[in-house]
């Protein structure tokens, strides 16, 4: 099993930017999971960690902002990148253009860096598991 310090959901229906962004950060050394709409990324953070969730503000349906705030409310230790808005709250990140997968990447970095710092000062990742489990049995 894959560690949640490499794994990032990708939620998108738009394929050029999917495309673009899965490649560079499997590449990048990270397992992507995708899904086309905004509630299925909230339904995958109740049975899955993720380092980072990014999020496609053109999706139809719960929009992605939406997703943000119930994925932040649920799994507060899952940084959430918004694509295609510049709103940003607390533990959320925004990428203006999908085009920009540098910048992706780069928050991605930076999150990837600050989780482990984290992890360190914890003591592993076996506590993520153990709250994983907390929120599946309410």
């Amino acid at each position: 099993m894959v560690d949640a310090i490499k794994r990032i959901l990708l939620c998108s229906q738009h394929p050029i930017f999917i495309k673009g962004v899965y490649g560079a950060l499997r590449d990048a050394g990270y397992q992507i999971e995708t899904s086309e709409h905004p509630a299925g990324a909230v339904r995958s953070v109740f049975d899955s960690s993720y380092s980072v969730v990014i999020l496609d503000s053109r999706d139809i349906g719960l929009n992605a902002s939406d997703a943000a705030m119930i994925i932040r409310t649920v799994r507060p230790d899952i940084p959430v990148v918004l694509i295609g808005t510049s709103a940003v709250a607390d533990g959320l990140y925004s990428v203006e253009n999908p085009d920009e997968v540098d910048r992706i990447k780069e928050i991605i970095s930076s999150i990837s860096v600050s989780n482990d710092m984290k992890e360190a000062d914890k003591g592993g990742i076996y506590e993520h598991d153990a709250e994983r489990d907390r929120i599946k049995s309410l």
